[in-house]
């Protein structure tokens, strides 16, 4: 137990009265006595020997002085340490990024942010597994889809749209789909999804009309890159984030564009907006004001 006067009577010692004591704290001289007196109580010591002219330290009061003053000096210098830390842009802040959309779209951001601030320290995890962030000590999380918890704060941070892509290759020699039910006579490559273990359907959308299904195939992957890279391959006809087509240059095309999927919405979470450190405050404002 550590009683809560101690640092006053830490001060009364190095100040040398009460009144110079009071003076430092911002407060009475009787207030100063009466946490004295209170110390006292509690240790059941006398720890200063009192007079009108002069304060001296007891034995008792001089070997608690000798024993505690580092201590207490030293703890007094991590609180400040810890106080800083929440108001000033230094520190680590561990992130969790889905891969592709994390290396092409949300990386470039965090290393203009890191320039800015020097003194910032970045855990980026590159997993396309949904992950709580909680559990696992995530300051930030990027992703379209989180685990349903009360305590996350999720803000809307980009609009993904999909595409039904494959080569050119592909098309020369199978021909292209037309209409979903086209896909029925070509090859198709799957991702199953790595939070939840399942194959993703493909979504159709005409007019009003929204279709979903799950197409058979000699291919499934857990990563859309491997799904792009077998698609670039002429394998097969896939879908994924139109970045990839962007990126591929003249190798791969879409198809079925009249029949695209809906945008998909990313998120920006984080546990709590309560005690939230400065830096991690200013590079969730970074990445929202540059989405």
């Amino acid at each position: 137990m550590i009683p809560s006067q101690l640092p006053t009577f830490i001060d009364v010692v190095k100040q040398g009265s009460f009144s110079a004591a009071s003076r430092k704290l911002g407060v009475s001289p009787a207030a100063i006595s009466k946490s004295i007196s209170q110390l006292e109580k509690v240790l059941n010591q006398r720890l200063f020997h009192r007079s009108t002219h002069a304060l001296t330290l007891t034995i008792e009061g001089k070997q608690l002085f000798d024993r505690t003053v580092d201590l207490v000096e030293a703890l007094d210098e991590n609180v400040c340490l810890s106080m800083d830390a929440s108001t000033e842009m230094r520190g680590e802040i561990k992130i969790n990024l889905p891969v592709h959309f994390g290396q092409t779209i949300v990386y470039p951001k965090l290393l203009e942010f890191m320039q800015l601030h020097p003194e910032v320290v970045l855990d980026v995890h590159f997993d396309d597994k949904a992950h709580d962030l909680i559990e696992n000590g995530f300051d930030l999380g990027v992703g379209n889809r989180i685990n349903e918890d009360s305590r996350l704060i999720a803000r809307p941070y980009y609009d993904l749209q999909l595409l039904y892509v494959c080569a050119k290759s592909y098309l020369d020699k199978h021909g292209e789909p037309l209409t979903p039910n086209d896909l029925q006579d070509h090859q198709c490559i799957n991702y199953r999804s790595p939070t939840t273990g399942r194959i993703n359907p493909w979504t159709f959308v005409e007019g009003e009309k929204v279709s979903q299904f799950t197409l058979e195939s000699k291919l499934v992957v857990n990563n859309p890159n491997s799904a792009y890279l077998a698609a670039a391959a002429g394998f097969g006809i896939t879908l994924v984030a139109q970045s990839y087509l962007e990126e591929d240059g003249c190798n791969l095309v879409s198809v079925l564009d009249d029949f695209k999927p809906p945008s998909a919405p990313v998120w920006l979470y984080y546990p709590s907006r309560s005690y939230m450190p400065m830096r991690v405050k200013a590079l969730i404002d970074y990445l929202l004001e540059r989405s």
